[in-house]
Order: C-alpha cells, then sequence, then structure tokens
C-alpha cells in the first residue's frame, strides 16, 4: 500500500472517478482537495468529532462548466492546532460516523449516476443527532476566483506547498531574535498578517507582506518591500504579526533568504503593542 503525500497525491486521485475522504486530520484534507482540484476530480469529504458531524462534496460539477468549492475556497486558513481536538481527546459517537458514512455513500451514488435533482449551488450537511433539526443542509460559498487550488489564476506547486507550516504542525523553527514593542517606533515594521486584517488595523508606516505570500515566493515577497520603501537599503527589518508566532516563521523565512538584512521578530504582535497603547484599535 503506497502512502498518501503531496508527491504522488494528484497521480492516485486521478487513478479513482472519485474520491470518498474519510481521514481525521486537517492536513490530510488539504492534500487530497488540492490533488482532486489539480486533477479534475470530486471529493467527497465526511467528518465527526464527538456528537456531530458534516458532509460536503467538493469540486463537484454544477453543470455549465461550473464546478463547486474545494476545500480551500471553503477554508483559506487552517484551523490552529490548539483549535483542534483530537479523537483521542474528544472522542466520537460511532453512529454519528455511520450516519457520515450513509450520507457520503449517497452522495457518491448521486455523483456517479446523476440521479435525483441537479444541485446547482453548493452546500453542507451538518449532522447533528442530539438537536432539532438533525440534519441541516447549509449553504456554503462557492468556488472563489483567488482561490490558490482551483482558482482562476496561478496555482499552488503541491511539490513544494509546506502542508505542515500550512497547517501549525511544521518542526519548531530556530530561535529568532526578538525585539519589544517598543522598537516598532521610527523602525521599518513589516506585517505579516492577510491582507484583510491589515486593513482592520496596522501600525503607521508598516508594509503588508502576508505570510502566505513568503511561504510561496519568499524572493518575489522581499522584491515587494524593497519596492515599497523605493529601494532604499535596508539593513535592519522588525517583523510583526497578530500574536507574534507567524511573524517569528516569517522571519526565519526571510532571514534564510536574505542575509544581508537582520530580520527581529516583535514579541507579543500587535496584541501586545495594543496593551500597550489603548488607543491603538484591536480585533
Amino acid at each position: 500500500m503506497e502512502l498518501l503525500s503531496a508527491a504522488n497525491a494528484c497521480a492516485l486521485v486521478a487513478a479513482y472517478d472519485i474520491v470518498l475522504d474519510c481521514s481525521d486530520n486537517v492536513m490530510t484534507r488539504y492534500l487530497i482537495s488540492d490533488a482532486a482540484a489539480a486533477v479534475g476530480r470530486v471529493v467527497v469529504s465526511g467528518a465527526a468529532q464527538g456528537l456531530d458531524g458534516q458532509l460536503v462534496v467538493l469540486h463537484r460539477n454544477l453543470g455549465h462548466g461550473r464546478r463547486g468549492p474545494c476545500y480551500r475556497c471553503l477554508f483559506p486558513r487552517a484551523p490552529r492546532p490548539e483549535h483542534v481536538q483530537s479523537c483521542d481527546d474528544g472522542g466520537i459517537l460511532g453512529p454519528v460516523t455511520g450516519l457520515v458514512g450513509a450520507g457520503q455513500a449517497l452522495e457518491t451514488i448521486r455523483e456517479l449516476t446523476r440521479i435525483g435533482d441537479a444541485v446547482e449551488a453548493p452546500s453542507m450537511f451538518f449532522i447533528t443527532p442530539f438537536a432539532m433539526p438533525a440534519v441541516r443542509n447549509v449553504r456554503v460559498r462557492g468556488r472563489q476566483a483567488k482561490c490558490r487550488a482551483c482558482g482562476d489564476g496561478e496555482r499552488l506547486d503541491m511539490a513544494t506547498e509546506d502542508y505542515g507550516s500550512f497547517c501549525g504542525r511544521a518542526p519548531p523553527i530556530p530561535d529568532i531574535p526578538s525585539v519589544p514593542t517598543s522598537a516598532v517606533h521610527g523602525a521599518l515594521v513589516l506585517d505579516v498578517r492577510p491582507p484583510h486584517e491589515f486593513a482592520i488595523t496596522a501600525l503607521p508606516g508598516s508594509i503588508n507582506v502576508p505570510i502566505d505570500d513568503v511561504r510561496r515566493d519568499v524572493q518575489a515577497a522581499w522584491a515587494t518591500v524593497e519596492r515599497t520603501a523605493c529601494d532604499v537599503p535596508i539593513s535592519t527589518a522588525l517583523v510583526v504579526c497578530r500574536r507574534g508566532n507567524d511573524s517569528r516563521r516569517a522571519a526565519h523565512l526571510l532571514q534564510a533568504a536574505v542575509p544581508a538584512c537582520r530580520f527581529l521578530n516583535v514579541a507579543g504582535g500587535l496584541r501586545a503593542y495594543a496593551t500597550e497603547h489603548p488607543d491603538f484599535p484591536m480585533y
């Protein structure tokens, strides 16, 4: 039996007409969905935890050349490991997995045989046997044109995608020199939060360099910084995020790619800055 990996996922998925995702971890779900989007396969994804379950058909053919969303369309950012309870810790009620599995079988039959009414909008089933209604079908967002896996623009390269890092499961990175939040005044600050968070609040004069851009192409990300800084030589840059975690990882990647510049992590991130500056808006 061949173990699934980023190197062989596309070949394995392409060998089948449809894929049922019954995996129990987030990283594998992204890997399967990305491979299916790359080779044009449908994924019937089921999940269960505790007393509840959910079911969604990914990359479904909606007719007229339209496709439903992939896993990244629905969840552009992976949940942090500390927010995901393991099956060992939380347990699963056995019959719930049976309900989810039966639902996956039905959706697979529907997809292969085209039995039943045509599906024109993406939706997700939520199974909550001890609540009313016990099964809910909720409409979800459609395919996103800017999705890195199935969008209209440049797509991710699975061979180089760091799934462990994306899902917060990468090995610990080496220590990065840190500075207190007071050091940001008058310094070049790189804010590695997503653009929509940067738009909510940011340090005056800081430059938004999303960590996803750094992971995707660190040299291109640094070129953007240099252009924004009007090509003035940069010897030191402070890196900040919301809490000081993503900034450490981004600083590590930047330091490895741009050794001529010294990258320092802002300890505690914007949360710590807001504590010391009550007038700074925080979310």
